[in-house]
């Protein structure tokens, strides 16, 4: 007995040891439930570009055997998991590629891809016309003729030939994109310090390489360096008062008890002047509204000076100094009138001597070859002023500059410009004149010319692309008028000088084009642009500010205007080609509802969108009528038509995907946009979405968040490559090459 259950014990061991025996080397699979097999495929959630491939794995758990199946509902699969995409626009625009065990076919394991087109690459180009903005200071290194930086609401330019031409400085810093306003060069020419606002950038090699230093108290406006010590520096800060470092500006302290610039007051607006003495240590000069502040212990305290001033005479344009830096000029006035008096002190302002009264100034600069010429950059009557004796008495000196646009005190909304003469280069001055670009003399202001190769004033407020002929573009130029590309934007023509708003082109004739013009008249031309008329309007001139112009891709003849203000008026439509237009507002919101953008859905004529300052409206009578679908503002409106249900974006980050009923946000850093060659493929201004907006990737670089104002717009032109042309308020135009 005992025998016989040693001989069966024996025999089952045996036979499980010859079990485990195969199934390690003989190839038999061992006993493992179906259930503790688990199959995972990566990559997880890729995307795909029609066309293109991707390898995918399989990670097999639970069994020895790895060895899958590949199978995929779209496109194509190898037997080694390679999937190949479509070569064309497919639907829908996923794809599931799956794995199946080779032990069990019922485990599998699985993952859903988009398909899509490739991520763009590259980044935005300023092609022009050239960009810059507002021109807030201009300065040279003296160690280095020619060499002059400007700063601008575009940020930091340089020029190596006097002002002739200029190129960007990439900081790779917020100064890329924000208004750079007040620089300084100090140490021969190596160190370069910008105040931007926002934040302090430096660099100690003459500009190839920057530091980007966050201020305490922001938003700084102008700067002084002390020539003793060019590593303390003080900056302006409106509504704080002054700070300080001694480090390079590293580090900063507010000054307890320094002169305080009110926000937004005339200074704050134009260019608080903050100085220090070249020849006196420690010697500090701060122009405000309401006084001129002096301290001679490096900001620790600061006394009024009022010695020799006119009472009224408090609120300060400027103060700079003569050749030597011994003589001090000071322009101040009444802060209720354009005008001022210029002042001059030879004791570091312990008493001042009037010389001139009633001078239409903003910036003064003496002449460092001849101490009897001196120049102003007038703030209201003329661009240029200059004087021969002195400062005693000026002269309009404006041959040639075109006049700044807007009536006199209105200017003191902004700074009108900047003057610079140039040391080195004897009887040559630079000037800049807001919204219209900077300008040269090489003869003491006796003429003036255009210096504007690389940099401008003039902002891109609109942009717009023939729908028949892809790389021909228009841009309009807030005062500068409509320019026209050929070559997709690369190069530009002025073909209407002048104020301008907002371009269209009929889609049914390249030669009939749409614009906004001076006090915000439409107008029209039949032959590209060669000859404009005035545009007949049934409502009172001047009552409607219209700002865009749609024309309906379907319907030949439909025309929409949208008016931006709350005149009541609304939009304005024409059924015959622009020869008549009627009012179509009915439930727009009446005096309340500023319209920003109309958009007509190429797929079904009938149904109208409008972007309003109260939200989003739809028309299915053609925009007859209107209902309001979501109080969120949207600005521009695209539509994804590849996708299936076509999906509508409006530019400021809302989304709807049926047909404008209800909106939702998503997160973009702006100027959202469809892509019209891929479903589901979206821009912003510096991303890109595979998905409808729902995740962004950083494709874009070159455009920051703060770039663009209220008029710009984006537009995709699909000429092959595929463009996206960018027009800013403050750049002009950028321009990106998308690809296929």
């Amino acid at each position: 007995m005992y025998r016989h259950k040693l001989g069966i014990t024996l025999l089952v061991t045996t036979m499980y040891l010859a079990l485990m025996q195969i199934g390690c080397g003989g190839g038999v699979a061992p006993l493992v439930p179906a259930s503790a097999i688990k199959i995972k495929v990566s990559p997880y959630a890729a995307v795909v570009p029609y066309g293109k491939s991707q390898q995918f794995t399989a990670t097999v758990t639970g069994t020895p055997n790895t060895a899958v199946t590949w199978t995929a509902d779209q496109g194509k699969i190898s037997a080694s998991g390679l999937f190949t995409a479509p070569q064309r626009f497919a639907w829908p625009n996923t794809a599931t590629v799956t794995a199946v065990s080779g032990a069990d076919s019922t485990i599998t394991g699985s993952t859903k891809i988009t398909l899509g087109r490739s991520a763009p690459a590259g980044s935005w180009q300023l092609t022009g016309p050239d960009g810059g903005g507002i021109i807030y200071s201009l300065t040279q290194d003296t160690s280095h003729t020619g060499i002059i930086f400007a700063g601008t609401a575009a940020g930091l330019f340089k020029s190596l030939d006097g002002g002739l031409s200029w190129k960007p400085q990439i900081t790779n810093s917020g100064l890329d994109t924000d208004p750079a306003y007040d620089i300084a060069i100090e140490n021969s020419g190596s160190t370069i310090y910008a105040c931007a606002g926002w934040i302090f950038v430096r660099s100690s090699d003459g500009g190839k390489t920057w530091t980007n230093y966050p201020l305490s108290h922001t938003p700084a406006r102008s700067m002084g360096v002390d020539p003793f010590h060019t590593s303390t520096i003080y900056l302006s800060v409106p509504g704080s008062g002054v700070l300080k470092s001694t480090d390079g500006g590293k580090t900063w302290s507010l000054l307890a008890g320094s002169p305080i610039i009110a926000n937004d007051s005339v200074n704050d607006r134009l260019h608080p002047p903050l100085v220090a003495d070249p020849v006196n240590q420690n010697v500090v000069y701060f122009g405000t509204e309401h006084g001129l502040f002096i301290s001679k212990n490096g900001g620790a305290s600061w006394t009024q000076s009022t010695n020799g001033l006119w009472a009224l005479d408090v609120a300060v344009r400027d103060v700079t100094f003569a050749s030597g830096g011994h003589s001090v000029l000071l322009l101040a006035g009444d802060p209720s009138t354009a005008t001022s008096d210029l002042y001059l002190s030879t004791d570091a302002g312990n008493s001042w001597v009037e010389i001139a009264t009633g001078v239409d100034g903003e910036r003064v600069a003496p002449d460092p070859y001849d101490a009897s010429v001196i120049y102003l950059h007038g703030l209201q009557l003329s661009e240029a002023y200059k004087s021969t004796d002195g400062g005693h008495t000026f002269t309009s000196a404006a041959n040639g500059l075109p006049p700044a646009p807007g009536p006199g005190p209105a200017l003191f909304n902004g700074p009108t410009g900047t003057v610079l003469p140039v040391i080195g280069l004897p009887h040559k001055v630079l000037i800049s004149v807001v919204y219209q670009g900077l300008f040269g003399t090489s003869d003491s202001a006796s003429t003036w010319g255009p210096a504007t190769k690389g940099l401008s004033a003039w902002f891109g407020v609109d942009v717009d692309v023939d729908p028949s002929s892809p790389t021909t573009v228009y841009l309009v130029a807030w005062f500068r008028g409509i320019f026209k590309s050929n070559d997709g934007g690369l190069t530009w023509a002025n073909i209407n000088p002048g104020n301008a708003y907002a371009i269209a082109v009929d889609p049914f004739d390249s030669q009939h084009l749409l614009m906004v013009g001076t006090n915000i008249q439409p107008f029209e031309t039949h032959d590209g642009g060669t000859t404009w008329q005035a545009v007949a309007l049934p409502i009172p001139p001047g009552t409607c500010a219209v700002r865009s112009i749609t024309f309906n891709p379907v319907l030949k003849g439909n025309i929409f205007l949208s008016c931006l203000d709350n005149s009541g008026y609304g939009v304005l439509q024409s059924h015959d080609g622009g020869i008549s237009y009627s009012v179509t507002n009915a439930g727009l919101g009446g005096t309340t509802n500023a319209v920003e953008r109309v958009f007509v859905n190429p797929l079904d004529p009938t149904i109208v969108f409008a972007s309003t300052n109260l939200g989003m409206y739809k028309s299915v009578d053609g925009g007859n009528s209107w209902t309001q679908k979501s109080s969120m503002s949207g600005g521009q409106i695209s539509m994804d038509v590849r996708n299936k249900p076509p999906i509508l974006y409006a530019s400021r980050g809302l989304v709807s995907t049926d047909n404008g009923e209800t909106w939702y946000g998503v997160f973009c850093n702006g100027f959202l946009i469809a892509d019209p060659s891929t479903a589901g493929s979206a821009f912003s201004a510096d991303s890109w979405s595979p998905d409808a907006g729902m995740h962004w990737f950083p494709v874009l670089p070159g455009l920051g968040a703060s770039t663009g104002g209220s008029l710009g717009r984006i537009v995709v032109a699909q000429s092959s490559p595929q463009v996206l042309l960018f027009a800013d308020t403050f750049h002009s135009i950028f321009r990106f090459v998308v690809g296929p």
